[in-house]
């Protein structure tokens, strides 16, 4: 019995740590031809300067500023 071809998806990876180029996203999502986005914000160094903000002040500790800085331009585009 043959076997139905996998259907192939295309992951673009974003970013690979907290503080990496706004840059990529944009540019996957005009020209990557992508199936998904996904984001890793969460590098080993990320994670001890995000521990060490939240053990000053319990409202940190979190990446953030990526909602505004990158995803709100791009969220049309995506839900296309």
């Amino acid at each position: 019995m043959a076997s139905e071809p996998k259907k192939s998806i295309r992951i673009g990876g974003a970013s690979g740590y907290w503080g990496d180029s706004n840059a990529a996203p944009a540019q996957l999502v005009d020209r990557g031809d992508i199936d998904y986005l996904v984001f890793d914000y969460l590098a080993e160094v990320t994670m001890a300067i995000l521990a060490k903000l939240k053990s000053r002040k319990e409202d940190q500790g979190y990446a953030h500023d990526f909602v505004f800085g990158v995803m709100k331009p791009l969220i049309r585009k995506i839900a296309d």
